[in-house]
């Protein structure tokens, strides 16, 4: 991603072709933000922050360079 990753709320990110999160790796120049309730899969590397809204499921990693993961009620799992 250029600058920014945003998911609007209830949305999913599925894998298609036998891709497993775990080699799935979201490159974001500045920061990003997933929607209430949202399903993402794989690792998002952000230069500035990550911000994971109300009752997110991530299956990866939120690993932010510059500033601050922010986690509100999240079920995250390793890939």
């Amino acid at each position: 991603m250029g600058s920014t990753l945003i998911t609007d709320s209830d949305t999913s990110i599925v894998l298609a072709g036998g891709a497993q999160a775990k080699n799935i790796f979201w490159q974001v120049g500045s920061s990003a933000t997933l929607g209430t309730n949202s399903i993402f899969k794989g690792n998002i590397l952000a230069l500035t922050s990550i911000t994971l809204n109300n009752g997110v499921n991530l299956q990866g990693r939120a690993l932010a360079r510059n500033g601050a993961v922010t986690l509100d009620t999240n079920t995250i799992a390793l890939p």
